[in-house]
C-alpha cells in the first residue's frame, strides 16, 4: 500500500505542476474509494487532494469508474453550495491523461470519540428535503434492486449458499408498492465523512453513493451503520412520521441492501467481528422478508 501511496504522491506533484504551487504533500486518510492526502500551495493555504486509488489502473473499467465517481464527488459538492448545505470548497477539478483528483479547502475540524449526532440528525433532515432535477442523480429503487440481485449472487458464491430473494423486476414491483419520494440522499452518512468544530457540523463529503430517493432509504441505511441514536431521531423532525409512510417489507429490503453490502466488505476486508455482526443481521433480515414476502 506505500508503494501505491507513493506513486500517487509523486503523480500529484506533477501533474499540479503547471496548474498550482504546491509545496509539500503528505498522506492524511484513506477509504474505500479514495486516497486523500494533505498539502500546502501558495494561492489556497492548505488544502486536500482526494484521488481515487484506481485513477490509474490499467483495468479500463476500474479507471472509468473511479472518474465518474470523483465527477460525482465535484458536482454534489457544487449542488450543496446551491442549497447551502456545509462542504469544503472546491479549488481544482483536474482530469488529466495520466490521473484525476480534487484540490479542496483545509477545513478545520474536531476528533469526537463521541460525534454530536443530534447535529447530524438536522443535517440528514435538511438534506432530505432538497428535491433534486430529475435524472440529475441515478434512481434509488433501480439501483437497489439492481445492487441486491448482484450482491446475493456474490454473497452465495462467497459463502457456498443458495439463499433466495425476489429477482430485479419483482423488487422494483415491491419498492414501486408505495409512493415514493424523490430527494437528496447521501448514502453514506457517517461521522467519517463529516467534519465537526465546537458541536457543530461544518463539512460534508464523499457523495459516491449519493442517489435520488426516499429519505427513509437512508434512514434505513444510518440504522444499520449504528448512527440512529436518540439525539439523532429527535433532531430529525417528523421522524416517526416519516419512515411510517414506508411498508415494513421496503424497510427490511432497505436495510437488508446495507447489511449484505456490509457482510461483503467485511468479509474481503477479514473484519471478522464486523463480519459476523453483519451476517447475523442480514440472516435477520432476509427470514422477516421470505415470510412477508
Amino acid at each position: 500500500m506505500s508503494e501505491i501511496v507513493e506513486k500517487l504522491i509523486r503523480e500529484v506533484e506533477r501533474e499540479c505542476k503547471h496548474l498550482c504551487s504546491l509545496v509539500n504533500i503528505q498522506p492524511f486518510a484513506s477509504g474505500v474509494e479514495n486516497c486523500v492526502f494533505i498539502g500546502q500551495t501558495h494561492e489556497w493555504g492548505k488544502v486536500v487532494i482526494r484521488v481515487p486509488w484506481h485513477t490509474m489502473s490499467k483495468n479500463q473499467a476500474k479507471r472509468i469508474d473511479s472518474r465518474e465517481g470523483l465527477e460525482k464527488e465535484y458536482k454534489l459538492t457544487m449542488f450543496c453550495y446551491q442549497h447551502r448545505l456545509p462542504a469544503p470548497k472546491i479549488h481544482l477539478f483536474h482530469k488529466g491523461e495520466e490521473m484525476d483528483f480534487i484540490i479542496q479547502e483545509y477545513v478545520t475540524s474536531d476528533t469526537y470519540l463521541n460525534p454530536p449526532l443530534y447535529e447530524v440528525g438536522k443535517l440528514v433532515k435538511k438534506l432530505h428535503q432538497i428535491k433534486v432535477p430529475p435524472n440529475f442523480l441515478p434512481n434509488a429503487h433501480r439501483v437497489l434492486s439492481e445492487r441486491i440481485t448482484r450482491n446475493l449472487k456474490n454473497f452465495n458464491s462467497i459463502f457456498n449458499q443458495s439463499i433466495l430473494l425476489p429477482n430485479k423486476h419483482e423488487l422494483m414491483k415491491v419498492f414501486q408498492s408505495f409512493s415514493s419520494k424523490n430527494n437528496l440522499l447521501h448514502m453514506d452518512i457517517r461521522p467519517e465523512n463529516i467534519l465537526f468544530k465546537d458541536q457543530q457540523v461544518v463539512g460534508i463529503f464523499d457523495w459516491t453513493n449519493a442517489l435520488m430517493g426516499d429519505p427513509v432509504l437512508e434512514l434505513m441505511r444510518i440504522k444499520e451503520y449504528g448512527f440512529l441514536s436518540d439525539g439523532f431521531i429527535e433532531s430529525y423532525y417528523d421522524f416517526e412520521n416519516e419512515v411510517n409512510k414506508v411498508p415494513d417489507l421496503v424497510r427490511w429490503l432497505y436495510q437488508l441492501d446495507t447489511s449484505l453490502m456490509l457482510t461483503l466488505l467485511f468479509e474481503e476486508l477479514d473484519e471478522k467481528v464486523q463480519g459476523s455482526r453483519a451476517l447475523k443481521r442480514f440472516a435477520k433480515l432476509h427470514g422477516e422478508i421470505i415470510k412477508n414476502i
